[in-house]
């Protein structure tokens, strides 16, 4: 562990964090960029080899800060620095300082948070302190991935924990809070700052200027209402093994992070698991693999997740459809703070594509086995053991789960309104519940599910039930606009919550031997979806109407290829304004035509519905001896209408098989849209003729 020394600047390494007694800080980091390791050796070097010149220039320069009237306000051996002036003025007095300080701590090239932490350390007794900005070298992937899988560790470790808050003041005097502006700070919205807040047992807030604001103590009450976690868990009275996954994970579903897969690493610590950090595999990857290896917590509530933050009320069931074809799409969801998440989700994937769709947790609490099979009917439950998979099984199966088939929760009238597609499906309970009622207390959640056809059960394992349902999650999606309790509208879902008068309907029909496994979707997919492209939040400007443009990389490209485009002009019909493109290449009879309009535009979301057209020239005789090909008017076969932009980066393809009889190649088209910038979306086209094929 490398530590920086508050009195002389210098690292120090100590082979255990046990061995010394040290400060450690949390922070958010500056949109700049902090300074690095390799940045302070670079500064603590300049002082390990001063000779004759360094004394000399040291003297100089405390002269001319002393000359400029500024050794009082600004001296160099303050505890805390402060901003430099601006102008002439400013860098004259930054050269002079430069020369005048005799250690890295002095040096104003020295961040001023850096410089800060460290002599609010000193004054308070701390002589090492750790900071992760410079004291992990992030161009050694092992000691970087050895300082993310032990960070909890050392945040438990440290006497004591300092988080400064770099944009929130200090209400007028020490102590005091400005509640609108600490509830405002960027340090609740970060991921790492979460266990920086849960692992210490002191963590002391400071303001912009180093004043003392409270500990999470004193301010655990306001720390509740801005990110829900109850005062017993911020005190260590409720230890973070006996809350449940789900739980655990919603207080993460609203944080960001500079890096997608931060959003995964920072949760190591938290769920007590070690994996290795591959930076560059996406958010989406490394959030399934820290489940799966959450699963070793042998926690059943880590598959209760749900684009909803609630379950969906089995009397809504009538609105909704099972769509085997929908296989991934772009959600957004806003957060309670007013913050917009935008991912995309994988309704093949039996795991959580982003930290948001735990938001349903907040209110999941964990049940005993016992309560768990009483619910349901089956107190052999209590002995039910979730995690007794089939060896035969063990590479696709989830969890070992009861099961009831879905019409046995419904009364007949909700029955007679189902969609046929949602007939044959069933419910896996989870043995969990919500504290949104006491009503909803009583109940259980549930996932929806089908039985898989690809997967056959086998006689089951020793020591657990015999196989005797393979099932796998599956989405079911709203067409009716129903809203949720919070007046929000209902998406796609996966959880539903079986209320008391459910479970007793249904104990009847309850079976056991039941597995969760993988939808056997996730492993034949073909492509990978696109990453997303997120516009920034301050993008907002409901005056000013986004527009879409053909990629100019997309320009270039079919022109290389022989392509002359030609925009379409403008054609309005009724409500509908039609744009579009002609691609001709030289030689051709044929030209291919794309058409779109838009169908909802606001800064964070586009989309356009397009078709693909194939626009051949017609031969028409001359009267006479003589038969001159003239040209005349064109005649245009078109594809179906198809939406895209359901969500940034989201890709679409028309595909164009012309008649084989006739000789004529084959065309692919690829549409695709994709944020850009503030009020700008590019069009991208790409387009492959293929060599004909005679019958």
């Amino acid at each position: 562990m490398r530590l920086l020394d508050t009195e002389t600047g210098y690292f120090v390494e100590i082979a255990n964090p046990t061995d010394r007694p040290y400060a450690i800080l949390s922070h958010t980091w500056d949109l700049e960029g902090e300074q690095k390791y390799q940045d302070v050796c670079a500064i603590q070097q300049t002082y390990q080899r001063r000779g004759l010149v360094h004394v000399l220039l040291a003297f100089l320069g405390r002269m001319i800060l002393f000359v400029l009237g500024s050794w009082r306000a600004r001296s160099i051996t303050s505890a805390i620095p402060s901003a430099p002036p601006r102008g002439f003025v400013g860098r004259v007095l930054g050269t002079a300082e430069i020369w005048a300080a005799t250690s890295p701590l002095q040096d104003p090239r020295l961040s001023r948070k850096i410089r800060g932490s460290c002599a609010h350390a000193r004054l308070n007794g701390h002589r090492l302190l750790w900071i992760d900005s410079c004291c992990i070298d992030k161009t050694s992937s092992a000691e970087l991935s050895e300082a993310l899988n032990a960070m909890y560790r050392w945040y438990e470790l440290a006497t004591v924990c300092y988080a400064y808050l770099s944009d929130v003041g200090d209400g007028g005097a020490a102590g005091r809070v400005d509640v609108q502006e600490f509830e405002r700070s960027r340090w609740h919205t970060r991921a790492w700052t979460l266990q920086e807040l849960l692992a210490p047992d002191t963590v002391v807030f400071l303001s912009r200027d180093w004043r003392y604001l409270g500990t999470k103590l004193t301010l655990a009450a306001l720390l509740y209402e801005r990110l829900q976690i109850h005062p017993r868990v911020l005190t260590k009275h409720t230890a973070l093994g006996t809350l449940c996954t789900a739980h655990l994970m919603s207080w993460a579903a609203t944080r960001s992070a500079r890096n997608d897969e931060d959003r995964a690493y920072c949760l190591m610590g938290i769920f007590d698991v070690h994996m290795p950090p591959v930076y560059g595999e996406g958010g989406q990857k490394a959030f399934t693999r820290l489940q799966e290896a959450i699963r070793t917590r042998r926690d059943p509530t880590v598959f209760a997740w749900n684009h909803a933050s609630s379950p969906t009320c089995l009397e809504h069931l009538g609105g909704y459809t099972l769509d085997d074809t929908v296989q991934t799409a772009v959600v957004t969801q806003n957060s309670r703070i007013g913050s917009v998440y935008h991912y995309r989700s994988d309704f093949t994937s039996s795991l959580a594509a982003h930290p948001a769709q735990f938001l349903i947790g907040r209110l999941v609490f964990r049940i005993d086995r016992a309560s768990y099979g009483q619910r349901l009917g089956r107190p052999e439950l209590a002995r039910h053991n979730f995690w007794a998979i089939p060896p035969s099984l063990a590479h696709d199966v989830l969890v070992c789960l009861p099961y009831v088939p879905l019409k046995a929760c419904l009364t007949p009238e909700t029955i007679a309104g189902l969609a046929p597609s949602m007939l044959n499906l069933f419910l896996a309970p989870l043995p969990c519940a919500r504290h949104s009622s006491a009503q909803d207390a009583e109940g259980l959640l549930a996932i929806v599910c089908a039985e898989s056809q690809s997967i056959s059960p086998d006689a089951g394992t020793p020591g657990g039930p015999d196989v005797t349902k393979v099932l796998h999650a599956v989405w079911i999606h709203d067409r009716q606009g129903h809203t949720l309790r919070d007046g929000s509208a209902a998406p796609s879902s996966r959880i539903v919550l079986l209320a008391p008068e459910h479970l007793a309907r249904c104990r009847d029909e309850v079976r056991t031997g039941g597995v969760l496994c993988r939808d056997p979707r996730a492993s034949v997919a073909l492509f990978r979806p696109p990453p997303l492209r997120i516009p920034p939040e301050d993008a907002g400007d409901e005056g000013v109407d986004p527009s879409v443009v053909l990629a100019p990389w997309c320009r270039s490209a079919l022109t290389a290829e022989g392509f002359a485009i030609e925009t379409l002009p403008l054609v309005i019909e009724g409500d509908e304004a039609r744009l579009g493109y002609r691609l001709r290449r030289q030689g051709d009879e044929t030209a291919v035509v794309i058409e779109y309009n838009p169908l909802h535009r606001d800064v964070f979301d586009m989309q356009l519905r397009f078709r693909i057209g194939l626009e051949e020239l017609v031969v028409s005789p001359v009267v006479g001896d003589v038969e001159e090909a003239i040209r005349s008017t064109t005649t245009t076969t078109w594809t179906k209408w198809q939406v895209i932009g359901e969500g940034m980066g989201y890709t679409n393809s028309g595909c164009l098989d012309y008649p084989r009889s006739n000789g004529r190649p084959r065309s692919y088209i690829r549409v695709r849209l994709q944020y850009e910038s503030q009020h700008r979306y590019m069009l991208g086209l790409d387009l492959v003729r293929f060599e004909s094929v005679q019958t």
